[in-house]
């Protein structure tokens, strides 16, 4: 962690416990820097000594300290945004930045003057080396959670009130995706979207993400596959109506160049969404599971959010999968029971985007009826035990137009097919298993719901 990030830390947690005091209970002295440190002696003997928390005695206590304070540093400290339920958190940021900076500055400092001056006394060397170690398991220790069920109860009758009020749903941000998802994107948990090379994998989510920019649904999109200029032109095509092919190109159809149109008109999206600080995007082609745990506390603290969607468009592009020939089953389900952890740690929903495997040879289309044999079934993601066992929802993509331009492209019948993009529930662990009809635009990367229209029968 960076001075910088430890210095934000360090004043989250003095900002919790300045809202309340009893925290300090939970709070060892973690700080590194002089001003944290004398803080947080100032509030112990506040409580020692039965004051108030007022500035005035904060200023009293510390002014014998190694770094004074003023009532501009606590008015910094005091205008910072926090809630309790985030303090353990912060504290286990901390702790973390405390127990590395032991590392660096005492520890490892004093092993290296005794390996460098050949110290004969092998002992002195081991009691480094054993210090250092207990305290890389101080860092990695997780504190045991628990609580009564009288408490759990309490807390249920919580939860049962606020589903009534909808206050327990969670938004795909898409209504026909809602309808039958119970959940919706839940904290906590994990959802997969996959299909074959080029059905629509990142439409679908670009177009999840568009809807969640419309309705401030946090999101963070995380392409490991596209670069970020490719993502922006789908979002765009998808946001205004411009084709695809004409943002690549910057000319439109008679070849006339038209950049300068282009640019204003994506100068009014910027204009309609700068407020919305609820939007990230990551270009970034070589990441690991560790560097999301490390980034997701920033990329809330940016956002100003405790909860947020996270898409990992490939997910199985994270180091963590192993890489090409490489990957085995037991590495994916080791990186998704990571990633399981990483969202219930960090109270987010991750929404991987996998590709199908490869469709077998043995399968022949001669008809665009046969086209059916290609329909997604859980056994088509690579590895799929693991994304079925960690995912609480599984969605499979299927375009028979796709199949049909890919396979009989002089079958007059594939002109006919219309551009339907189904969306199929292979598991849902709180509901249904239907599929869901979308229009597909490819030229500009839209999904539209197609609603099936109910139609009653009297009975004569």
């Amino acid at each position: 962690m960076s001075d910088l990030n430890i210095a934000y830390t360090e004043q989250y947690v003095l900002s919790c416990l300045l809202n309340k005091k009893e925290l300090i209970e939970e709070c060892p002295n973690y700080f590194i820097s002089n001003i944290g440190k004398s803080f947080y002696l100032a509030l112990k003997l506040i409580i020692e000594k039965d004051l108030s928390f007022s500035d005035e005695n904060l200023v009293l206590m510390a002014s014998k300290s190694l770094s004074p304070l003023t009532l501009d540093k606590i008015e910094i400290i005091r205008s910072f945004k926090t809630e309790e339920k985030d303090f353990k958190t912060y504290i286990q940021d901390l702790k973390e930045s405390f127990i590395k900076n032991e590392l660096k500055t005492k520890v490892i400092k004093d092993l290296v003057v005794s390996v460098e001056v050949q110290d004969k006394n092998l002992d002195k060397i081991v009691t480094h080396l054993d210090d250092a170690y207990k305290l890389i398991q101080e860092i990695n220790k997780k504190e045991v959670i628990g609580i009564s069920l009288n408490e759990a109860l309490e807390k249920y009758k919580t939860v049962i009130i606020n589903r009534s009020k909808e206050e327990e749903f969670y938004p795909t941000g898409i209504g026909l995706l809602d309808q039958h998802n119970s959940l919706g994107f839940h904290p906590k948990y994990m959802t997969t979207i996959f299909g074959k090379s080029g059905v629509g994998k990142t439409t679908v989510g670009l177009g999840i993400l568009n809807a969640g920019i419309n309705r401030y649904i946090p999101s963070v999109y995380d392409s490991l596959e596209m670069d970020l200029d490719l993502v922006l032109d789908k979002l765009i095509s998808s946001r205004t109506g411009i084709p695809f092919d004409i943002l690549m190109r910057g000319k439109d159809e008679t070849g006339d160049n038209i950049a300068d149109y282009l640019v204003d008109m994506i100068e009014a999206e910027r204009l309609k969404i700068q407020s919305n600080r609820r939007i990230m995007l990551v270009d970034e082609s070589s990441q690991s599971i560790s560097d999301l745990d490390y980034e997701i506390p920033s990329w809330k603290k940016f956002m100003g959010v405790d909860y947020f969607v996270l898409h990992l468009d490939l997910s199985t592009m994270l180091s963590d999968y192993g890489n090409g020939r490489d990957n085995t089953a037991s590495q994916y389900e080791l990186a998704l029971n990571k990633l399981h952890s990483l969202a219930r740690k960090h109270n987010i929903h991750i929404v991987h985007y996998v590709q199908s495997q490869r469709d077998s040879n043995a399968i022949k289309i001669e008809k665009v009826e046969d086209i059916a044999k290609f329909r997604p079934t859980l056994a088509n993601i690579k590895n799929s035990s693991a994304f079925e066992e960690r995912s609480r929802v599984v969605l499979g993509l299927h375009r028979e137009k796709y199949y049909a331009d890919r396979y009989l492209p002089d079958d007059p019948q594939t002109s006919l097919l219309s551009s339907t993009l189904e969306v199929q529930f292979l598991k849902n662990s709180m509901g249904r298993l239907p599929t869901l009809d979308f229009y597909f635009d490819g030229a500009t990367s839209k999904i539209l719901p197609i609603i099936k229209e109910k139609i009653e029968r009297s009975i004569i």
